[in-house]
């Protein structure tokens, strides 16, 4: 019998090859799926941040009376008044899965000639604006996934302030 070494592999060690390499693709597949995770969260507070900015500044150009005929309300996109309608306003709807809910404030108003020392800028205009996810998906508190057609969480808000002339 001949026992010279020949050059081939075996079965086995094609397996065990295998699993190492597929033990070596696991992290690999793992990232990817990561990856494209945070590309969607920051995609979506790309779109937040947009929507928050682009609507504070059409009720930065606004009128006043405007503005105080839709004092402390949750107004979504739709439910804004005609004078502060998105296109009135030259700001752009928003996204499937997005919405966008403003709500303004008359904050600071001193009444009597004694608290115009304490706050001398008068009365102020807070617009708050919040941005929720209400996409496929969205999940609330403790995990629970958010009614359709219900605000989920909050992806973003910012707040706008306007100082109101007493001769508006």
């Amino acid at each position: 019998m001949d026992h010279r070494w020949r050059g081939g592999v075996t079965l086995l060690e094609i397996i065990i090859a295998f699993g190492v390499l597929g033990l070596g693709m696991i992290p690999v597949f793992r990232l990817l799926g990561d990856s494209r995770k945070i590309t969607t969260v920051s995609k979506e507070l790309t779109q937040a941040i947009c929507m928050t900015s682009s609507m504070i500044d059409g009720l930065a150009n606004a009128r006043t009376q405007d503005l105080l005929g839709a004092l402390d309300a949750d107004l979504a996109d739709g439910d804004l008044p005609v004078p502060l309608s998105l296109p009135t306003l030259g700001v752009p709807a928003a996204p499937p899965g997005l919405t966008r809910i403003t709500r303004i404030r008359l904050i600071n108003q001193p009444v009597l000639p004694g608290e115009r020392f304490l706050n001398p800028w008068g009365r102020v205009l807070e617009t708050h604006v919040r941005v929720c996810d209400t996409g496929p998906g969205a999940v609330a508190g403790k995990g629970k996934q958010v009614p359709a057609g219900l605000p989920g969480p909050v992806v973003y808000e910012a707040r706008g302030f306007r100082l109101i002339d007493e001769q508006n």
